[in-house]
């Protein structure tokens, strides 16, 4: 069965109206765990919680505001609230259990984003914005997620950036980031383990680059990845990759929400897997 809503899922698990809620939400989790008549099976998921800059409007244009947010969000704060905690900070533009994935800025001359004031300060001072402070529509669906724009809003007041909350529902979500009418929507991505995956979201032209980011050396590279067979080659060129996406910010990743499945106490013979295919084959629950 197909429900849409997080909470109305809960409540079909709790009554017994269904056996199994795949993907309950974060903030649900310590509710199914207190529930006697639950179980909970939690794991680190690939799904990138990100932020996405809409490179076709005036945040296109300036690269020094873009970086000032990335720097200034603090990550951890954002799970604790938003996530109740179950999350891992995002440092890439990457699945984190995805091939090519790096994170180690600071052995290229680079810096981590992620709660970096100091760093944020310089970049704002270099925006557009500098004197005049700006304001920002920051477009999501689904009360977690709302709850860390709000997170998001405290943190970015000190830089003079007012966010504006801009709140529609799934299907509003997916069809006005397909069409482009929004300035920064909070969205997640689920990569596969291959790094060519990457492409749904940098590559030039995709259905799933919302950021409408278009690099010419990151199209290059993506392809040169893919049709190479060294390792070390293919590698060196997601870094590259990474690199410039860091460096140019059309995204800011946020965190990877943990994942998981609630079901019935009293299922039997359910295989469950990280990957978050789970096998029901010979799965039951007894009278």
């Amino acid at each position: 069965r197909y429900i849409s809503e997080g909470s109305a899922r809960l409540i079909a698990l709790e009554t017994g109206e269904i056996d199994v809620c795949q993907s309950p939400n974060n903030t649900e989790h310590e509710v199914i765990k207190s529930n006697k008549d639950l179980t909970l099976e939690a794991y680190p998921s690939s799904a990138l919680t990100y932020l996405s800059f809409n490179m076709e409007t005036f945040l296109g244009e300036d690269e020094n505001l873009r970086l000032a947010i990335a720097y200034a969000l603090d990550n951890n704060a954002i799970i604790d609230g938003a996530a109740s905690g179950f999350g891992t900070v995002a440092n890439s533009v990457w699945g984190i259990d995805q091939y090519g994935y790096f994170e180690d800025w600071e052995s290229v001359g680079l810096t981590t984003y992620n709660n970096n004031m100091e760093k944020a300060k310089e970049h704002m001072a270099k925006s557009k914005y500098a004197s005049t402070g700006v304001d920002i529509k920051f477009m999501t669906s689904t009360t977690w997620r709302v709850n860390a724009l709000v997170i998001m809003q405290d943190q970015l007041k000190e830089l003079g950036i007012n966010v504006i909350i801009d709140e529609v529902d799934a299907a509003g979500l997916t069809a006005r980031s397909n069409t482009g009418d929004f300035e920064v929507l909070m969205y997640s991505i689920t990569f596969t383990p291959a790094g060519s995956d990457v492409k749904r979201m940098l590559g030039s032209g995709s259905s799933t680059n919302n950021a409408n980011y278009s690099n010419d050396r990151v199209n290059e590279l993506l392809d040169l990845a893919g049709a190479e067979q060294d390792d070390t080659k293919r590698k060196a060129y997601y870094q590259e990759v990474q690199e410039i996406v860091h460096k140019e910010a059309p995204y800011i990743p946020l965190y990877y929400a943990n994942s998981g499945v609630a079901y019935d106490k009293n299922l039997e013979s359910a295989i469950f897997n990280n990957s978050g295919n789970h096998d029901y084959t010979y799965a039951r629950v007894p009278a």
